[in-house]
């Protein structure tokens, strides 16, 4: 493995997601300062719908996509055509599900009399998945500089699309809704462009292809979606079960922990198509020891200092009625951590060609996740909600630190311990100029 350009890559992942955390940071202040708690529901659920509906049709074309292109240099144009035929294909039937089940959807998650904010919701679909796709096949070429590119348009797009709808415009429900449209179409348009330069053969369907990538993404795509269940399936019944304005304060706390993640998420990024060109078994045991153990109790440091700050900062800067999302906070934290262990696991799994070791943790993490929410949010609100999500996250965790030693061996303590050998190997990936 080039352990410069790993180390650089990964750095500018992080930093760009670091930096997307920002802006939806100041986006988030500025609708709990204008709308509130039932502004921040509003959003959380318009971009949500859309993007689960995503992670079920697109059968797991994203990770095909890089796999295909990383492990054996498939032709770029093929796997072009193959896409943009399947988002057509699942963009009817998202249109035909959603307006034939209109009224229930409505009534049952968005909870709004405002039928324009469900047909934003529903038009964001195909953009959004086309963007997604688009994303994955530059991970694929491990060109992270043009992946990052496109992150940061579209996180850094929203703040000044909110401030305008929001604040200049002030339409506050509905700009809740309508501002996240047009960040996504800056950086489709930014996406195609630089695409378009990679393409040197025609763009034609590859139906052999086409089915080999299907295979492989409902392979991994049944773990990433049970997993995205598991992530989001207490908004949605937060959302049913309770109101509008608690997914607001719910997902706020969401959002604080889940600054912990984009290091294992931005390390899984760049891993995967790294693990998926490496052929020692050896060098990829080595390699996911060094970043498991560091991250892990890198991440702790980072809880601890998110416990310390968290709360003066929510009354600070989103205003007391979001003070509720503390205790969010403070129930997330331990799952929150655990579960980059399953993450960085995750990458290695699917870079050896074997996803469906990722779709098993993510099954046992559901199960829990299901009968945890069933029984704590009609209880405890938004506080069940939490328990049981950093209860599902722990089992992920562990689980996903078992198999991968089953997989690629080693013990516990070579991907939970840090020593000194493991830190001067961190300090060698650091680039120098």
């Amino acid at each position: 493995m080039d352990v410069r350009k790993f180390s650089h890559d990964t750095l500018l992942t992080i930093v760009s997601r670091v930096s997307g955390f920002v802006a939806g940071l100041l986006v988030n202040i500025l609708i709990a300062r204008t709308v509130g708690p039932r502004g921040k529901g509003i959003a959380t659920m318009v971009y949500m719908y859309p993007f689960f509906a995503h992670q079920i049709l697109s059968l797991g074309l994203e990770n095909a996509n890089t796999y295909y292109i990383s492990s054996e240099r498939r032709r770029l144009s093929s796997l072009v055509a193959n896409t943009l035929v399947h988002t057509l294909l699942m963009t009817t039937f998202f249109f035909t599900f959603s307006l034939s089940f209109k009224s229930l959807i409505i009534n049952s998650f968005f909870k709004i009399r405002i039928p324009v904010i469900f047909f934003i919701a529903v038009v964001m679909f195909p953009l959004l998945s086309i963007l997604k796709i688009t994303e994955a096949i530059f991970v694929g070429l491990k060109d992270f500089k043009k992946y990052n590119l496109l992150i940061v348009i579209e996180r850094f797009g929203r703040l000044p699309f909110a401030f305008f709808f929001l604040i200049i415009l002030n339409q506050q429900l509905i700009g809740c809704a309508i501002f996240q449209i047009f960040p996504i179409i800056c950086a489709l348009t930014v996406s195609i462009i630089l695409l378009s330069r990679e393409i040197r053969d025609k763009i034609i369907l590859h139906l052999s292809l086409y089915k080999k990538t299907i295979v492989y993404g409902i392979k991994s795509q049944a773990g990433v979606m049970i997993t995205q269940f598991n992530y989001r399936l207490d908004h949605f019944l937060i959302a049913s079960l309770r109101s509008i304005s608690d997914l607001g304060i719910y997902s706020m706390g969401v959002v604080a922990t889940e600054i912990i993640w984009y290091l294992p998420e931005s390390l899984s990024k760049v891993f995967f198509p790294r693990v998926a060109s490496l052929s020692s078994k050896e060098e990829i045991r080595e390699n996911a020891a060094l970043l498991l153990s560091t991250t892990f109790w890198f991440l702790i440091i980072i809880a601890g200092l998110i416990i310390l700050l968290g709360k003066p900062l929510i009354v600070a800067l989103l205003g007391s009625k979001f003070l509720a999302s503390y205790t969010v906070i403070l129930l997330l934290l331990p799952g929150t951590v655990m579960l980059s262990i399953g993450k960085i696991a995750s990458s290695v799994f699917h870079g050896i060609g074997k996803p469906e070791y990722g779709t098993y943790l993510a099954i046992l993490g559901f199960i829990a996740t299901i009968i945890l929410d069933i029984l704590l949010i009609p209880k405890l609100g938004i506080r069940g909600a939490a328990i049981a999500s950093s209860v599902a996250y722990s089992i992920m965790g562990a689980a996903g630190l078992i198999f991968l030693i089953r997989l690629i061996g080693g013990g516990i303590g070579d991907y939970l311990v840090i020593n000194i050998q493991k830190i001067r190997g961190l300090l060698k990936m650091i680039p120098k100029r």
